[in-house]
């Protein structure tokens, strides 16, 4: 005979309650349920029941309820705050927690930029996205260290506080103030125009005689040129200067032995530049 607790085991529930369900086929479909799945619900379920979606991409495709007596499913719609954000260092263009949240999506997306080539037209601002201001801070430390042409020295300002150069960047700084410092420059041979883009020493050797160089005005206030005989060939080097180099009106200098010399010195006289003699031992003449 069995037991008084085995025969109440035997009799059916009339209901479960409130509970968990994966499908609408248990029992008592009276009460609200959860159910989850994929894709929206579509199971006729009693008001107040909720459905977990298992592929939603967005907060208002995840959850699901039932609020009607015909059992109509709608996506639960989950709202942002909408107060308003005290932004004393206007880092936004909206004033509300919820354009707050978008703004910063904005700040923290973008992965585009893969290709982006640094121009000064592309400098950093304040809206550009995380990953696109770094790629375009990792190109441009890439450019800083190249020693391309237009990139390395001549990305990299200069302050010039006393506006003593006209460059404004270290590479042309370094070509303004190259010129100041004294190179060799080759003997440009007979019947040729001797340099001036920039101070020089030029050693001069002759092959015979009666050979000329001309000598044009000096490109720059403080250019220095220094001429001197190097090896005599047996001839002399007249040289011929756009200009007189003193008071006394001599524009030629005759270099005739080896070990002579002459330096000059650019000098302003009434607006323009002209030559000037320091010194030396080779002979200066009028023509």
């Amino acid at each position: 005979m069995a037991s008084k607790f085995a025969e109440r085991l035997r009799k059916p529930v009339a209901a479960l309650g409130f509970g968990v369900r994966s499908a609408a086929t248990q029992l008592d479909a009276s009460v609200p349920t959860i159910t989850s799945g994929a894709g929206a619900p579509s199971a006729s379920e009693p008001s107040g029941s909720l459905y977990l979606r298992t592929d939603g991409s967005t907060l208002n495709e995840v959850l699901y309820g039932t609020q009607d007596g015909a059992g109509t499913w709608n996506p639960v719609e989950i709202a942002l705050p909408t107060g308003a954000i005290s932004d004393t260092n206007t880092y936004y263009t909206t004033d509300t927690v919820d354009g707050a949240f978008d703004a910063l999506a904005l700040q923290i997306g973008g992965d585009t930029d893969a290709t982006f080539n640094f121009t000064e037209a592309n400098v950093l601002s304040d809206d550009d996205a995380v990953y696109a201001a770094l790629e375009k801070l990792d190109l441009k430390m890439g450019d800083i260290a190249s020693t391309a042409n237009a990139e390395g020295a001549s990305l990299v300002g200069v302050e010039d506080s006393l506006s003593l150069l006209a460059a404004a960047n270290v590479e042309a700084a370094l070509t303004e103030l190259a010129k100041y410092v004294p190179i060799a420059l080759a003997d440009p041979g007979d019947a040729a125009a001797i340099p001036v883009t920039r101070s020089a020493s030029v050693a001069i050797t002759t092959g015979g005689s009666g050979e000329t160089n001309t000598l044009a005005i000096p490109s720059f206030v403080g250019q220095v040129l220094v001429l001197s005989l190097d090896v005599d060939g047996g001839g002399d080097r007249v040289v011929t200067v756009a200009g007189a180099v003193n008071q006394t009106g001599n524009n030629t200098i005759t270099l005739a032995n080896a070990g002579e010399s002459r330096t000059l010195r650019s000098a302003q006289v009434a607006g323009a530049l002209v030559w000037r003699d320091v010194g030396g031992d080779a002979a200066l003449s009028t023509v």
